[in-house]
């Protein structure tokens, strides 16, 4: 079956959008406003992306499928998320986040050493400054918490 790709990612995007603004239902009032306002504009964005689609970049669905059964990468892009998530708080965002960003990285095809070092370090810092220094948010801190 074959499927224009604009709107195949529109609609993939849509469900996921839909599925997070019921999981916001559960939230205090303050803290949904964010998420909510987040997922709405892409959603939004979501329904222009499906209106304009090209009718000529299309693609193979069954194609797609195996594909993500052959290959695996994103499949291994939702574990290492997945296993982000579970381990941030007895690890710790900032010694989880420089293995994760390197793990991605390697996976989506980058063989530099240089940059596979480099590159989650330097986010890591960013990171840290943004929420640690500049923000104050407390983020899990894991075994680095004294």
């Amino acid at each position: 079956m074959r499927q224009r790709k604009d709107r195949l990612l529109a609609i993939v995007l849509a469900v996921l959008c839909i599925a997070g603004l019921f999981l916001t239902g559960e939230f205090p009032k303050e803290a949904s406003y964010y998420p909510r306002g987040i997922l709405s504009l892409i959603l939004l964005l979501c329904v222009v992306l499906f209106v304009r689609a090209k009718p000529e970049q299309t693609i193979d669905i069954n194609t797609v499928l195996l594909e993500f059964i052959t290959k695996r990468t994103l499949l291994y892009v939702i574990l290492a998320i997945i296993a982000l998530v579970a381990l941030m708080k007895p690890i710790g965002l900032y010694l989880e986040l420089p293995f994760f960003t390197a793990f991605i990285m390697y996976i989506m095809g980058y063989r530099n050493k240089t940059y596979l070092i480099l590159i989650p370090l330097v986010l890591t810092l960013v990171v840290f400054l943004l929420f640690s220094l500049l923000l104050r948010v407390q983020v899990p801190m894991g075994l680095l918490k004294i």
